[in-house]
């Protein structure tokens, strides 16, 4: 049962033609304002590391008086 699963896929691969078209795309620049790239660098250094380390103390501080 199987070599003959396996045989007919292989025949069935080998009869049929298949065409896969490449895909155009366009690498362009992305324009980002100076208000956002302050925004997301205040995001990214300031209030991410902020609320990790909370996250942690709030976990420590739990865990601290099981």
């Amino acid at each position: 049962m199987g070599l003959y699963a396996a045989e007919s896929t292989a025949e069935w691969l080998a009869s049929t033609e298949l065409v896969i078209e490449t895909k155009e795309y366009n690498a362009g620049e992305i324009e980002i304002s100076n208000d956002k790239i302050g925004y997301i660098g205040i995001v990214t250094i300031g209030i991410i590391p902020l609320y990790i380390f909370g996250a942690g103390f709030v976990i420590w501080r739990r865990r601290r008086y099981l």
